[in-house]
């Protein structure tokens, strides 16, 4: 993704200033599939790419048009943009193939999981297939633990969540990353 960020750097200079995260909004992709050249976004108009934008399903705000517009029509030329166009366009053909095999695998991950022990995690809200399965992974076969409890400290010691009251963080090396309170 770093690749086709800076052959859209080079294409269409300055539209990251407007859209932070190309990749992860419906506006951001539509940019990258539609609007590399951004001679092409300027004679649409705010107007023009708030319908365009409307036509594949998706809304745009006005002032957020306003600022891609103005933004292609701040865009200088840049000697390679053409060339850059070129791997934008191959760059894309290998990322939908990507995708299309992550969905291929959360698909086959969710097919597995019913029959697993890690079934009652698909009720937990935001919890998909994916997370399911990293944690899985990350636990390993269930039966090895002598109580449920014992996985416990797991559940909270990883950094992208909150350990709840009950965990004590202890940075020490002796004592491990995190442990429980008695309750």
């Amino acid at each position: 993704m770093i690749q086709l960020t800076t052959q859209l750097d080079r294409a269409f200079p300055g539209v990251g200033t407007v859209i932070s995260d190309l990749f992860g909004t419906g506006i951001g992709r539509l940019v990258i599939a539609e609007f590399t050249d951004p001679t092409h976004l300027t004679k649409l108009g705010t107007k023009g790419l708030i319908a365009f934008a409307a036509d594949h399903g998706l809304r745009l705000e006005h002032p957020r048009a306003e600022r891609l517009v103005a933004a292609a029509a701040d865009a200088l030329p840049t000697p390679h943009a053409a060339l850059a166009r070129q791997a934008i366009a191959r760059d894309r053909i290998l990322l939908a193939d990507l995708e299309a095999q992550i969905t291929e695998a959360t698909a086959r991950i969710a097919e597995l999981i019913p029959a697993s022990p890690f079934e009652t995690l698909m009720s937990v809200p935001g919890w998909g297939p994916a997370r399911i399965g990293n944690y899985a992974g990350a636990l390993g076969d269930p039966e090895r633990w002598a109580r449920p409890r014992s996985t416990e400290p797991l559940d909270w010691c990883q950094p992208s969540m909150n350990p709840p009251a009950s965990v004590e963080t202890d940075t020490s090396a002796e004592k491990g990353a995190c442990r429980c309170a008695a309750p």
